[in-house]
């Protein structure tokens, strides 16, 4: 019974393939994402391609629907994997910016033959390039809290990379008078990072944020790190005991799991207990 069930969809979607076909050109990506959902393979390419089998339908040279784009997708592969290639990580995500033209081309062709419950083109693209750079690097999935997310711009031929920011905890020691707790923002951006301060918000580092900062840049090869401050001292007090609390949010670092000393001595002041958190706690002080 299930099985003359099964004939019975693939006798469907052929009949549909032809109609289709009849007014598109389509590759095989394109076609078999429309009927995927009816079947047991999770493969768009190879199912398209097995339909066209099927009715002696040959590949054209270029896709009406897509433009070949799918044909292009281990060529973004390959760049994701460079952009990445100075990154810790283990998780990933891709988000894609198509051009308009190819959306709404899907959309009047899924409406048009009221192919119902089928993926959008935006949406099969990152699979596939989720697929392949899994494949490629071992990395995972996560469509949360990825380490890395990929944006594709297919209308440019761009990748940008972007990176979930690490969260730190510390506490410091000031040994020396005369050193402010927070450094002056660049005159330029404002604190936001440009090209005349590195992107690091400061250009100057002569105060206790300034140290810690230029620590965390070399440490985690980070751009920018934003501190909250529990407490402060003016710029003659110093810091003694079991030192001042701090937490910093690392902007866009390069590498994340990394080993940290129990105690860094910068000179003027003396980090210790610094270590990695998941998040910037709104209670209590660890």
């Amino acid at each position: 019974m299930q099985k003359n069930t099964i004939l019975a969809d693939y006798d469907k979607i052929i009949h549909e393939s032809k109609i289709i076909l009849k007014e598109y050109d389509l590759c095989d990506y394109c076609l078999g994402r429309f009927f995927v959902k009816n079947t047991n393979t999770s493969s768009s390419k190879r199912l398209g391609n097995k339909i066209k089998k099927s009715i002696n339908s040959r590949t054209p040279i270029k896709c009406s629907l897509c433009k070949n784009l799918f044909s292009s997708l281990d060529f973004y592969a390959k760049i994701m994997q460079n952009v990445s290639s100075d990154y810790m990580f283990s998780t990933f995500s891709v988000g894609a910016i198509l051009k308009q033209s190819i959306i709404e081309r899907d959309d009047k062709m899924r409406s048009k033959f009221n192919l119902r419950g089928v993926d959008s083109i935006k949406t099969e693209i990152t699979k596939e390039l989720r697929n392949k750079f899994t494949r490629k690097t071992k990395a995972k999935i996560d469509h949360i809290t990825p380490d890395l997310t990929f944006i594709i711009n297919f209308r440019t031929e761009q990748c940008h990379v972007k990176t979930k920011p690490l969260f730190l905890y510390g506490r410091y020691l000031k040994n020396k008078r005369g050193l402010p707790q927070k450094q002056k923002p660049c005159q330029d951006c404002k604190g936001k990072g440009c090209i005349f301060c590195n992107n690091h918000g400061i250009v100057s580092f002569n105060s206790i944020e300034g140290k810690i900062s230029q620590f965390l840049y070399k440490k985690f090869e980070t751009n920018q790190v934003n501190f909250t401050w529990i407490g402060g001292e003016d710029k003659t007090g110093l810091v003694r005991g079991n030192g001042r609390p701090f937490f910093a949010k690392l902007i866009s670092p390069k590498r994340r799991n990394i080993s940290l000393p129990k105690k860094s001595d910068l000179g003027e002041i003396i980090i210790h207990n610094l270590r990695i958190i998941d998040h910037i706690p709104s209670g209590s002080i660890p």
